[in-house]
């Protein structure tokens, strides 16, 4: 007579003190192969159980099948890969749409398995080995796969992973960075993993071209093959841990900075400080929150930097009026009004004044 169990669910309500029989999981498999067929990975099973159910795939007791696989994500990845170590051929069972469990395809156990069987990564490669990338990454690395059958699966990799791949991509030459995009964990949109840049490599030197400083900070994040002659960059917005950082790149590189309409930065008289040191002619410096004993400071030590300007927030200007109206310096100064509508000199806000 066939056993009214048919959810895996029901069988874990046994008493307790029958989970490690195996005689009892025996006859209930044996009396209704079907038990096994609805497994979620959800199941909490106890050790004894889990183990007793790896013996019995392991002799030949339970036969996994394309309805019966997703048995393996209800038990831990140590099982899982005892089970493929024997019988191997079960990985070609596992699908995207029968198994969750993929923190196998980062167990290392997992990648010598992989290893072992040399298994060829094609459009056809089973679901986990997709999933593993440091096995991909290797196979690439030794130009086994190419990057068209490896480019799909690297979405859905870990950032430590991805950042390999991109490494070990940029190690062999390549340049186009449009090609690679991850997943924002918390509202699932696709982003470029770099954002509006280009590169171009020339006689080993590259030129790059962003819209933005983040663009190219997150490209020095990785060890380039190659030296960077000129960077031509867009963003001038205020953003200062961001703009020092892609200065003392530039200063420690020897890296020819071009930016349009040059860099702005608010901050205070300390940072300011490092900024005229590392700019150049490049910066605009607006003193936040304005002092004005501080910017007094500052006009002197912007005299050692010809090119630099100041910006003045207009209220900032209308609090010490008659200190600006008064004052007389080499150093280029603009008045700039909320959200920068307007920028007037301080000379034609003297003329309007008069007026």
């Amino acid at each position: 007579m066939e056993s009214p169990i048919s959810d895996i669910k029901a069988l874990t309500s046994i008493p307790e003190k029958y989970w490690s029989n195996p005689k009892a999981i025996e006859y209930l498999y044996q009396n209704n192969p079907k038990i096994f067929e609805n497994v979620t990975n959800s199941l909490n099973l106890s050790f004894d159980f889990i183990e007793r159910i790896t013996e019995l795939i392991n002799n030949g007791t339970i036969v996994l099948t394309k309805n019966n696989i997703k048995l393996l994500d209800s038990l831990y990845t140590d099982n899982i890969i005892d089970i493929l170590k024997n019988h191997f051929n079960y990985l070609y069972l596992i699908t995207q749409d029968n198994f969750d469990n993929i923190g196998i395809a980062r167990d290392y156990s997992f990648f010598e398995l992989l290893e072992e069987h040399q298994i060829e990564i094609t459009d056809n490669a089973p679901y986990l080995v997709t999933l593993c990338s440091d096995y991909i990454i290797k196979q690439y690395k030794e130009n086994k796969v190419n990057l068209e059958i490896v480019l799909p699966y690297f979405i859905n990799w870990y950032n430590p992973a991805q950042r390999t791949f991109i490494q070990e991509y940029l190690n062999k030459g390549n340049k186009d960075l449009s090609i690679f995009y991850y997943k924002d964990i918390y509202n699932d949109n696709i982003i470029p993993f770099f954002e509006n840049i280009s590169l171009e490599i020339k006689e080993g030197n590259a030129v790059i071209k962003s819209d933005n400083i983040n663009s190219v900070l997150s490209l020095f994040n990785f060890d380039l093959p190659f030296s960077i002659s000129d960077i031509y960059l867009l963003d001038n917005r205020n953003n200062e841990p961001n703009i020092i950082n892609l200065l003392k790149i530039a200063k420690e590189k020897n890296i020819n900075l071009h930016v349009k309409d040059g860099l702005s930065i608010s901050s205070t008289l300390e940072k300011d400080s490092e900024f005229l040191e590392l700019s150049g002619d490049l910066g605009t410096i607006e003193l936040s929150p304005f002092n004005l004993e501080e910017f007094n400071k500052l006009l002197m030590k912007v005299l050692e930097h010809p090119g630099i300007v100041l910006n003045v927030k207009l209220d900032d200007f209308m609090h010490y009026e008659k200190y600006f109206l008064n004052l007389n310096t080499k150093v280029p100064v603009n008045i700039i009004s909320k959200e920068k509508a307007s920028i007037l000199t301080l000379e034609e806000m003297k003329k309007l004044n008069s007026k």
